[in-house]
């Protein structure tokens, strides 16, 4: 859908959950949300973004398990 390649939103103090919305940037290739405090689930749509190389959500409070989905994502 958006032309959009990288995004890096590291060390922002982000809250509340990542919008699902962000899995319609099938673009992305770089996707930096970690050292923030975002919180919920992993939406699943983010494991349809399979252009992704490189992928952090390190330091936050995210809960549950990760999707087996995330095997989709081939070129990490």
């Amino acid at each position: 859908m958006w032309s959009l390649e990288e995004m890096c939103l590291r060390a922002n103090r982000f809250t509340g959950i990542i919008p699902t919305l962000m899995g319609q940037v099938t673009g992305l290739k770089v996707l930096q949300l970690q050292n923030n405090s975002f919180s919920g689930s992993i939406p699943s749509s983010l494991y349809n973004l399979n252009k992704l190389e490189v992928l952090d959500f390190s330091r936050n409070n995210f809960q549950g398990s990760i999707a087996t989905n995330v095997g989709r994502l081939v070129s990490l």
